[in-house]
């Protein structure tokens, strides 16, 4: 993806590698809203340690409804409500945008980074396009320096538009409950 956007222009935050170094780990709580073909909020809270990641999303009544784990490059999902799990392949068609920002850039916005991968292929600003997708990242200052706090990616050929705000994050601390296996008893979700 390539494309600029003025009004992303100076953003910017801690790089991983120092947040990873500085901190042993993170949790923070916030929310995902989609527009499009699936429309919806859900909000969610996160354990990131090391290389794992660990995510629980909530419906609007607090029912856990999504459960995803992250290892390095390896990411697993458990739908709570239809009892199903999917590999990476089969998150795809559950959460379109994970085709934009793969698992372990998103583990790196939970950590409140922008991820490496956008760096590369950035020169002044961090809104990045193709001519049906774009990715853009927005940070705030905290007592540990600018940290990601929104991420809104977006596809006109998908006909989605997705925003993940974190609403709080803090380090050195972890959620314990999160901190799990997808149970195997947990059948795979058939091929659609």
């Amino acid at each position: 993806m390539q494309g600029f956007s003025k009004e992303d222009a100076g953003v910017e935050t801690v790089a991983f590698e120092e947040l990873v170094r500085d901190f042993d780990s993170c949790r923070g709580k916030g929310s995902i809203e989609s527009g499009g073909i699936v429309k919806g909020k859900l909000s969610f809270e996160f354990t990131a340690v090391g290389n794992s990641g660990y995510i629980q999303f909530y419906d609007l009544l607090g029912r856990k409804t999504l459960f995803i784990m992250m290892e390095k490059e390896s990411v697993a999902a458990w739908d709570m409500v239809r009892n199903e799990r999917y590999d990476r392949d089969g998150i795809f068609s559950v959460l379109p945008f994970t085709q934009l920002i793969t698992p372990l850039d998103f583990f790196q916005v939970l950590w409140g980074s922008i991820p490496q991968s956008y760096h590369e292929k950035q020169s002044d600003d961090l809104r990045f396009e193709s001519t049906t997708a774009s990715i853009s990242f927005d940070s705030r200052r905290t007592e540990n320096g600018p940290l990601l706090h929104k991420v809104v990616l977006e596809s006109t050929e998908a006909n989605y538009r997705v925003k993940i705000e974190i609403k709080e994050r803090e380090m050195n601390a972890s959620y314990p409950h999160l901190k799990k296996q997808i149970p195997e008893s947990v059948p795979f979700a058939s091929p659609v």
